[in-house]
């Protein structure tokens, strides 16, 4: 009884695997934008505040900025110590040097390994910013990382 179902069933694959039908498959085509990553590294005062140099973006996509570390200075272990962060672009002071604008994007964060604020930017010039928001009782040492277009 089950032997008439394996001989039906193995014949159904091997007819199956004989067929002259062809399909063709699609190829998929990913497209990406290739990244820069920009760290900074600085102490930051209480009440103080930290502008990045300018950093080029290429092309129009989002930014992701993302404050990594934050330890107490002169050493100390890693805090969780919220400090602001924020996106600025760039422009010209009065003598014809490049600056740090208007913040555009910022919010309060504490340190962590994912971006904590994105914004789309178009191609030209930035500048990350750091800032106390008023948390700070002792100076701390901070990573920040850009990764933009």
């Amino acid at each position: 009884m089950y032997t008439g179902k394996y001989i039906a069933c193995l014949l159904a694959l091997v007819v199956a695997g004989c067929s002259n039908s062809q399909s063709t498959t699609s190829p998929t085509t990913t497209t990406t934008t290739a990244t820069s990553e920009s760290d900074y590294t600085a102490t930051l005062a209480i009440g103080g505040s930290f502008n990045s140099p300018p950093f080029t973006v290429a092309a129009a996509g989002t930014a992701a900025i993302d404050l990594e570390s934050v330890t107490l200075t002169p050493t100390g272990p890693a805090t969780l110590i919220q400090l602001g962060i924020g996106l600025s672009p760039t422009t010209t002071d009065g003598t014809g040097k490049t600056v740090c604008g208007s913040t555009t994007s910022s919010m309060t964060v504490a340190s962590g390994l994912t971006a904590q604020l994105t914004a789309s930017v178009t191609v030209g010039s930035y500048c990350v910013a750091v800032y106390d928001p008023g948390t700070l009782t002792v100076p701390v040492t901070f990573l920040v990382r850009a990764v933009h277009p």
